[in-house]
């Protein structure tokens, strides 16, 4: 006997566009004003994400659905994007002709390093798609998580892409970010949003947006086996930084020119004491003396004390 074949399932292809960025209040008026002919709009379904705070980002996990039923629509009319936010956008392999899911991150460059500025206005993100069939709309979900680079709830962006899905990872608007792609900057802003750990290349996220950070690196020591030798430097002025070993190595002894330097923590960190506050971008050498040899591609963690006495977020380096 032959089966009949299942009902096709209505299909829901899609693409961006990035469209306005306004406060959310001013959407709402806007949409409200706009003529039948844009309120009657089946090709695009909007996406509200919250603008972050000055040299940091907002994640969003988002899915669209097409479902049963006669929706009535709207689509906001384009505005220029501010001075130094750029959208970029993750979407997983699409396994369902009727839904699509994916990460939209808003990164928003300060114009100068310093403590984050709050922010109460949105990005809108259209999610542009075929015609949607009559008797048919599209149902939209959000979950996000604003200014990532601060302390907040975990966001797993895992939820909603699989890491090869990155490779799909894309620039929507803004200006690009220096030194960054748009995969790596999708994957920094979904790694700061997972954990308040410190990650691989958040001092590079960091710098493109202009939010405070350091860079560290290590050479070996050619005369002695168990030390290296390091050069540390921050974006904004520093009085002091440390340097936290990871768990298969301990300090011995440390070391900085014009400075002082001890062991805390049963020799698990050193901290590093200027004479006097070293202005930004200054290099910083200093020795460290391990336990033992080091291995390749220390993971290393340090952080930077600045003038106003409030350590920064801790980074993670490697070496040597």
């Amino acid at each position: 006997m032959r089966l009949a074949p299942r009902a096709s399932r209505p299909r829901l292809d899609w693409k961006f566009d990035l469209r306005s960025h306004i406060p959310l209040a001013l959407v709402a008026a806007l949409v409200a004003a706009l003529p039948s002919t844009a309120l009657a709009a089946r090709t695009s379904t909007a996406v509200r994400v919250d603008e972050p705070a000055a040299g940091d980002a907002t994640v969003a996990g988002f899915e669209l659905k097409l479902v049963k039923e006669q929706p009535p629509a709207a689509a906001p009319a384009a505005v220029k994007l501010p001075k130094g936010i750029s959208v970029f956008a993750v979407v997983a392999k699409q396994k369902h002709t009727d839904r699509v899911r994916g990460v939209l991150v808003v990164v928003r460059r300060a114009d100068a390093v310093k403590t984050a500025s709050a922010s109460a206005s949105t990005v809108l993100v259209n999610l542009r798609h075929a015609v949607i069939p009559n008797g048919f709309k599209t149902t939209l979900s959000v979950k996000q998580r604003r200014n990532v680079l601060a302390g907040g709830r975990a966001f797993k962006c895992s939820s909603w892409f699989k890491s090869t899905d990155l490779r799909s990872a894309s620039l929507l608007g803004g200006p690009a970010l220096a030194g960054v792609t748009p995969r790596q900057a999708a994957a920094a802003a979904c790694a700061a949003a997972r954990s308040h750990e410190p990650f691989a290349g958040e001092n590079t996220f960091r710098q493109a947006l202009n939010a405070p950070t350091g860079f560290l690196t290590f050479t070996k020591e050619p005369t002695v086996a168990t030390q290296v030798n390091g050069s540390a430097s921050f974006n904004y002025p520093v009085k002091s930084f440390s340097v936290q070993a990871d768990k298969s190595h301990t300090f011995t002894a440390c070391s900085i020119p014009g400075g002082a330097c001890r062991l805390l923590r049963k020799a698990h960190y050193a901290a590093f004491k200027l004479a006097a506050p070293a202005a930004r971008d200054t290099p910083l050498p200093f020795a460290l003396a391990l336990s033992k040899a080091p291995t390749t591609n220390l993971p290393f963690q340090f952080f930077g004390v600045p003038t106003r006495g409030k350590r920064s977020a801790a980074l993670l380096t490697s070496g040597p």
